[in-house]
């Protein structure tokens, strides 16, 4: 039998989650994660991790609650070390109470990880204290969800008031005008700050703030998306003096980035580093092949061509099923297309001897064919089904072996195309043209875009996207992620 963490991953960006919850993701044979968790999360697993979503979205669950209780318990039973990592705090309002219990009643031992719960850290991350002495002397902590459209039952209005005390309702944006009228109505001062706090944490971080009597109104006109949480209480006044927002060139730009496979890219975190809110759509899940090299003598090649992450992940896992590790390679050369595909080889120990200078087959073929003579063999493990062109051009300089490591299977297109229009983006950002091809297939088609900005890494994934009906794209320069980075910036500041 294995173990479960619960761990509470924190406010918002990954640089938050404790030092411990990080030990147990590095170590976990399987994590159940929520939506609203920081993507970069999940890039802290190893190789072979099982990552599975069981989030909700927008009031519906991916999976129901009972179902991950049971869903728990079975991968403790097939892995050592399983995670359950959840967005704040595992015990406030995340139902962590409610999997511990049956963890125990199951004979799972079990483990709770604190995490930053965005009713601290989403306010503080706004500048707004709880409390603060002479002003606000505590607070109050209360869920402004209960299904339907009514106010929860037993919240005392009454009491909240006649109280000094920070008043904080998480999952309430819709219900922001309610609230605000239950208070007025109980004979809270109409002048009373009041403030909804968006992407608490996150580089898209925005809030409102405005009286308890003009509350309704100036959320309606901001018009900010979950998550979101809203205080009331004097000590907001103090808000402007401790606020330390985020900023940069691109702050307000909201931005979509389709993506095989799950976790975040460097591209992601370089354009949040820049100040945009950048919400990564995994368009697709990786499913390795188990057996894919199986028989494979490396000695045989004189290069090794990778080109993802996820195939440099599934090509070492495979490497590590067969008892192998880095020395079955012996002398063969390494060539990989992409900044992040040498980032991930580089974490295993291995350089790559090529990178060519634009993210694209094209660049590649150009900088390898040179060096490629009769007597060479490549071997190209790769997903199931790539595009034939880069072998088989390859393939009129020397021999190439194509075995398939991987298969994509693409996301259910309901929660991918709602995570889209929750997004709301001002630019939506392709790094390949399988990406564009399965969003714009979840969105329905090019008009599932709206009045979003296209940009594409380069002209194969442009082409993809005109043949998916969605022409238009602009181009990065160079077809590389600090291309797209500064293709955005010239972009964002075209709007003025």
């Amino acid at each position: 039998m294995g173990f479960v963490s619960l761990v509470g991953a924190g406010c918002g960006d990954a640089s938050l989650l404790t030092r411990r919850g990080l030990d147990r993701l590095q170590r976990a044979g399987c994590v159940l994660y929520d939506h609203l968790i920081d993507p970069a999360l999940l890039e802290e697993t190893p190789p072979d991790c099982e990552k599975i979503c069981v989030g909700k979205l927008s009031g519906r669950h991916t999976l129901p609650q009972e179902e991950i209780n049971r869903l728990l318990a079975q991968k403790a039973g097939e892995y050592p070390l399983v995670v359950r990592l959840k967005g704040g705090d595992p015990l406030v309002f995340g139902r962590g109470g409610e999997e511990a219990l049956y963890l125990r009643r199951a004979g799972v031992p079990f483990e709770i990880i604190p995490g930053i719960s965005s009713a601290v850290g989403g306010l503080d991350c706004a500048g707004i204290p709880l409390t603060h002495r002479g002003v606000a002397r505590g607070f109050r902590v209360m869920t402004a969800s209960e299904g339907g459209g009514a106010l929860p039952a037993g919240l005392d209005f009454e009491s909240m008031a006649r109280t000094s005390d920070t008043l904080v309702f998480l999952m309430g944006r819709a219900k922001a005008g309610a609230l605000a009228g239950a208070l007025l109505d109980a004979g809270k001062p109409a002048d009373t700050p009041a403030a909804l706090v968006s992407q608490a944490g996150r580089p898209g971080q925005g809030a409102v703030f405005a009286p308890l009597g003009d509350f309704a109104r100036a959320v309606a006109q901001a018009d900010l998306p979950d998550p979101a949480l809203i205080a009331v209480g004097p000590a907001l006044a103090l808000a402007s003096q401790l606020s330390f927002w985020a900023s940069g060139p691109l702050a307000g730009a909201r931005l979509a980035l389709a993506q095989v496979g799950e976790g975040t890219t460097a591209l992601a975190r370089r354009l949040e580093d820049l100040g945009a809110q950048v919400t990564c759509l995994p368009v697709s899940r990786v499913e390795p092949l188990p057996g894919a090299l199986e028989g494979v003598e490396f000695g045989r090649y004189s290069w090794l061509l990778l080109s993802s992450k996820n195939g440099v992940d599934c090509f070492f896992a495979e490497l590590e099923r067969r008892g192998l590790d880095l020395r079955a390679l012996g002398g063969v050369k390494i060539a990989a297309i992409g900044g992040e595909t040498g980032r991930r080889l580089a974490q295993t120990g291995a350089r790559p001897d090529l990178i060519p200078p634009h993210f694209d087959s094209e660049s590649l073929y150009e900088a390898l064919a040179p060096l490629l003579g009769p007597g060479d063999r490549i071997l190209f493990p790769r997903v199931e089904g790539g595009p034939p062109e880069l072998p088989r051009r390859l393939s009129a300089h020397c021999p190439v072996d194509t075995p398939a490591l991987y298969r994509l299977t693409p996301t259910p297109p309901a929660p991918l195309a709602q995570a889209y229009r929750q997004a709301r983006p001002h630019f939506t950002l392709f790094t390949c043209a399988s990406g564009a091809s399965l969003l714009l297939r979840a969105l329905g088609g090019a008009a599932g875009l709206g009045d979003s900005g296209l940009l594409a890494i380069g002209p194969q994934t442009a082409r993809r996207l005109e043949q998916e009906g969605a022409p238009g794209a602009a181009l990065a320069r160079p077809y590389t992620y600090e291309g797209m980075a500064k293709k955005v910036l010239e972009l964002w500041g075209q709007r003025g």
